[in-house]
């Protein structure tokens, strides 16, 4: 197996932030500073995934809050990171920011 080097070859390249996740809302609806946020979780045998969904667009807010906990959703949106400062350490946190949002 080769490693290719990260390099683009190819001028049309572009990165691409979107996922798709399906699975059941876990969390009821907090909201910080405009923000609204829950919990969505990917049952799998054996093991279980849990993200963090953020979501800020006006219009699929009241979608986004009016879901009810153990609802089965599709999720779309993209992987976002935040960095910050706390007591001279480094911290992040990683969330879903949701660009579409619809039951199952």
């Amino acid at each position: 197996m080769t490693v290719k080097s990260a390099k683009k070859t190819n001028s049309s390249l572009k990165g691409y932030n979107q996922v798709r996740l399906v699975g059941v809302i876990a969390s009821a609806t907090t909201s910080r500073e405009g923000v609204f946020v829950r919990r969505l979780e990917i049952p799998q045998s054996g093991a279980r995934e849990i993200f963090e969904l953020e979501c800020e667009k006006e219009e699929i807010i009241k979608v986004f809050r009016s879901m009810k906990v153990r609802e089965w959703v599709e999720v779309r949106g993209r992987i976002r990171r935040r960095f910050w400062r706390a007591g001279g350490a480094l911290a992040s946190r990683t969330y879903i920011e949701v660009t579409s949002i619809s039951p199952r």
